[in-house]
């Protein structure tokens, strides 16, 4: 991925082996918390290897390899944007994993605390054996209370930054307000209007934006004419409810495969569409990110000289530009 499209440039996480075993040493790191599901991996293989090694394998062993697999591979993929959601989706498969393991060391300690009280019920137990078992069961059971704690309050505080209905019930709970959970309420906002979206609400900016692009585009195109939205700006399309050029709605997307490049170039060649959405301003990360590269550079100049070429400026908002195929009236 990193050969199209590089976001380390502008997040900072670990690309490569090497700053990936020094995040997962070093608590000091930005990203140690990051690294902290492979010790579970790295658990997970070794429980493997043992059972396997004492050819104790069962079929629930073979449920773990298959999502110790999958986790691994989704886990692996997030690091495209360790800082963003999709980083927290991929640890689903880690999470049914560490319960699990939990649920065994549960087990152990259950049976190791009973083996302990049984020690302690025996006559010739001596005062010494008996003050070590009772300290390694009051070991035990603060580990129970730990395990028990740390899921609880762990589980509480995910679905309090992540779920609005349990924000609002835990609001109306304590008697607060839960003004502050509207969308956009600590900036300006409004909500839109247009026919594909409305009544949802969006920062004002945004607002003004669509309800001035959308009309346009709508007035400028026929329904079922394609719309050629650049480089990233496909929600115009399913907004002003217009086909998208090519394979993807987000044309940056093509530039994983030349093959898909190129044929994004030959359909504006071919079957040029009647206008095309320009994003006025592309902000300095996403360009670090996008045109970090000469290939990208190349591809991304390749469209912009056809539309300068082929197309005028006939509108524009505050955050785009819109262009009409010269000579298309």
């Amino acid at each position: 991925m990193q050969n199209v499209i590089d976001p380390h440039l502008v997040s900072v996480y670990p690309c490569n082996l090497t700053e990936a075993i020094a995040a997962m040493i070093n608590p000091a790191s930005k990203n140690f918390r990051h690294m902290t599901p492979s010790y579970l991996y790295l658990f997970l293989l070794g429980l493997l290897f043992y059972r396997a090694k004492t050819k104790k394998l069962t079929q629930v062993d073979v449920g773990l390899v298959c999502l110790g697999v999958y986790g691994i591979i989704m886990y692996n993929s997030s690091f495209r944007g360790i800082w963003a959601a999709q980083f927290e989706m991929a640890l689903q498969p880690e999470k049914i994993l560490f319960f699990f393991i939990l649920e065994k060391i549960y087990l152990f300690l259950t049976t190791r605390k009973d083996h302990l009280i049984g020690r302690m019920a025996q006559p010739v137990a001596s005062e010494k054996s008996k003050l070590r078992a009772k300290l390694s069961i009051g070991v035990i059971y603060f580990l129970f209370a730990a395990f028990f704690m740390s899921c609880l309050f762990y589980s509480m505080e995910r679905y309090s930054k992540r779920f609005t209905a349990y924000k609002v019930l835990q609001r109306f709970l304590i008697g607060k307000s839960t003004a502050g959970l509207v969308p956009c309420a600590n900036e300006p906002h409004q909500a839109l209007t247009i026919g594909r979206a409305k009544g949802v609400i969006v920062p004002k900016d945004q607002a003004q934006e669509l309800e001035e692009a959308i009309p346009l585009i709508e007035r400028l195109t026929k329904p079922g004419e394609v719309v050629f939205t650049y480089p990233e700006v496909g929600t115009y399309n399913f907004l002003a409810d217009r086909p998208f050029l090519g394979k993807f709605p987000l044309v940056t997307l093509s530039w994983f495969s030349d093959r898909w490049h190129q044929e994004i170039v030959n359909e504006l060649k071919v079957n040029p569409p009647k206008i095309i959405i320009m994003t006025k301003y592309l902000p300095d990360d996403w360009k670090a990110v996008y045109l970090g590269l000469e290939k990208n550079r190349q591809k991304y100049q390749e469209v912009m000289t056809f539309v300068e070429v082929h197309y005028q400026k006939v509108a524009t908002t505050e955050q785009s530009d819109i262009y009409q195929r010269k000579g298309k009236q």
